[in-house]
């Protein structure tokens, strides 16, 4: 076990220790989070596209009925890739100002006891810290994505009660162990470890259930068909991940004090769906199959496609079982339901997703990519707004900062950990005492970066009065992307190449998808990785641009999405907007001025020797100890 000296990391111990006085009254706060979801493959968007055979594979009867009654966010903007955009979520920054890459979670850099690890940076303070000091109950079931180096890295050590989920970017559904049709990598481990940990107050490491590490229902017994997606009758086998994180949430709904009004819920629901490896229940995918007869459609003809929507199904009907759990529980009706995408769609083969009419997918800036599903929905949207569409920008960091609002830390000016109010702006007080820490001791910025502040703005009382609250306030998408609301309009800029370039149809992928694969001209995967090496798909810059579908933007292309949300006609080049586009390019300098770009360091072959001492499990790797500047930095 590698052990590392961080002053800070214990003094934000000391902090998030910390409990601001509760207050009563606060609503309980259910946030979901689905993986590459398309934004066609949901119903609410498929049905409006009038195409009966998109509206026949897209089942999501329980996701469409909470947004009919509830409130659907058409401008909600993520990173075009996991780990950004959940490193966003928890830390309430832009992706650029807290992680860009999806960084092996085993990497190491000595040099940086702040930043050099995967995922978000130890002194950056959690969205369930946050929500912890305002007196609520924390817990977490599925994906985490955002660090496992140190225990401060971990779920438990961001403010999570419990939590049972895996680290990586996905693994395998039934077995739990890394796989590379899940991501497209074989790690340092050979992608061997055990993915898959638990935490609650008496343990904290890999799981101690065998039952929940195991294929073993998988196959129908006597049967090898069923071997293959997963033969069990019962659409929620014991032994499926999904279903493992659904009892989980289930049970912390169920088990939470509901005479306590000062210590309300807050459960972050992490689907692994709808991520590769495309995996579901033969249950599920008869369900499907006969749903798609019911509404008059063809079967669907390819693997990807059949599956892919199969998950979306089960998805939906584990959503609709979480709330028939707080119906049963007289907790909806205090309830604010907040459900997203951490990105759109990927439309490489063989993910299976679909955008349409959205340009592009994962892994790239255009708006199948980086404009995700959300909306919000429960007992405490007010009537008034029900059924509609807010259509103010939303950047995924804002979740933070919204709930902070909605937890009433906006009106506690008492509050001084974890965060703290400076004339109406939320601050990170943790972060803030790391870079005074770090100037303190004169380390330079070079190779120990300071912290940026938050980035996320409160949306509640946004929502509530029908205003935008970003109005004039850009996302900065990535370092080549962003979106500004401007007297001009909504207003896009998208520089550089830039992968999946193309408009799918309605019904995507499809067979002529999988012809154009065979034949060589994508989608393809931009990358793999072997060893954290990455491979390219070709050696010939020509034959990759193909294979991904690569458009190069140059300088910029300039799209007004108000009156272009397909981004099919580029104004880069019209007169009238030449000064809209010189201003956004200066805008989009003038924040790639401030990335967060630390050296994450390599991956240290005693990570593997750390998780087979701990059972075969992957997590935290180096523990962190406290020093006697501890207390110096706790006064």
């Amino acid at each position: 076990m590698v052990k590392v000296a961080v002053a800070l990391v214990a003094c934000a111990a000391v902090a998030s220790a910390f409990s601001a006085v509760p207050q009563a009254g606060k609503p309980h706060i259910v946030l979901i989070l689905a993986v590459d979801y398309g934004h066609a493959n949901l119903g609410y968007n498929a049905r409006k596209t009038g195409n009966k055979q998109l509206i026949a594979e897209t089942n999501t009867p329980n996701l469409d009925a909470l947004i009919d009654d509830g409130v659907y966010l058409s401008q909600h903007y993520s990173y075009a890739v996991c780990a950004p955009s959940r490193s966003s979520l928890q830390s309430g920054r832009f992706g650029s100002h807290v992680n860009m890459f999806n960084t092996a979670p085993e990497a190491v850099n000595s040099a940086d006891p702040i930043s050099g690890y995967a995922g978000i940076p130890v002194a950056m303070t959690g969205m369930a810290e946050v929500l912890k000091s305002a007196g609520y109950r924390t817990h977490g079931v599925g994906k985490w994505d955002i660090g496992m180096a140190t225990p401060a890295h971990s779920p438990f050590g961001k403010g999570y009660e419990t939590f049972i989920g895996y680290y990586q970017h996905a693994n395998d559904y039934w077995n739990k162990r890394g796989s590379f049709l899940a991501t497209g990598e074989v790690d340092m481990c050979l992608s061997l470890m055990l993915d898959f940990f638990s935490y609650n107050e008496t343990y904290r490491g890999g799981n101690p259930n065998p039952g929940q590490v195991t294929d073993s229902c998988k196959c129908q017994e006597g049967t090898e068909t069923g071997c293959q997606n997963g033969g069990d009758e019962n659409t929620y086998p014991s032994c499926f991940e999904e279903t493992i994180f659904m009892n989980a949430a289930m049970d912390r709904i169920r088990a939470h004090d509901t005479s306590q009004p000062q210590h309300p819920l807050f459960l972050f629901h992490s689907f692994h769906f709808l991520h590769t490896p495309l995996e579901a229940p033969i249950a599920a995918i008869r369900e499907l199959n006969q749903t798609i007869r019911d509404k008059g459609g063809d079967p669907i003809n390819l693997e990807s496609r059949l599956m892919y929507n199969s998950m979306v199904l089960l998805m939906d009907k584990i959503v609709g079982r979480l709330v028939q759990t707080l119906v049963g529980k007289g907790m909806f009706e205090n309830t604010l339901l907040a459900f997203l995408s951490d990105n759109g769609g990927p439309i490489y083969l063989p993910a299976g997703a679909n955008n349409y009419p959205l340009k592009g997918g994962k892994w790239s800036d255009w708006q199948g990519g980086v404009l995700a599903n959300a909306f919000i929905s429960g007992g405490v949207v007010p009537a008034s707004i029900r059924g509609t569409v807010h259509a103010g920008i939303f950047s995924i960091a804002d979740w933070y900062t919204t709930f902070a609002e909605v937890a009433g830390l906006y009106d506690n000016d008492e509050m001084k950990y974890p965060v703290s109010l400076d004339d109406g702006v939320l601050v990170d007080q943790k972060a803030k005492a790391a870079n005074d820490w770090m100037d303190a001791n004169r380390l330079d910025e070079t190779t120990n970066p300071r912290l940026p502040p938050l980035d996320g703005v409160p949306q509640w009382a946004a929502i509530l009065a029908g205003r935008d609250a970003r109005d004039g306030n850009p996302i900065h998408i990535s370092p080549q992307a962003l979106v500004w609301k401007q007297d001009a309009g909504l207003l896009k800029l998208v520089t550089g190449k830039q992968y999946f370039g193309r408009h799918v149809g309605p019904v995507f992928p499809n067979c002529s998808t999988l012809q154009s694969g065979q034949n060589l001209q994508g989608p393809a995967r931009q990358t793999v990785k072997f060893l954290d090496i990455q491979y390219e798909p070709s050696t010939n810059q020509e034959q990759i641009d193909t294979l991904t579908w690569t458009e190069d933007c140059g300088g910029g292309c300039l799209y007004d999405l108000a009156s272009d949300p397909t981004e099919s006609n580029d104004l880069a080049s019209d007169p009238a907007f030449a000064v809209e586009l010189e201003r956004m390019q200066a805008k989009l300098a003038a924040l790639n001025a401030t990335l967060f770009l630390p050296n994450r360091g390599d991956q240290p072959s005693t990570a593997c020797d750390s998780f087979i001492n701990h059972g075969g499990f992957y997590g935290p790797f180096m523990a962190l100890e406290q020093t006697s500047e501890t207390h110096q930095c706790a006064q």
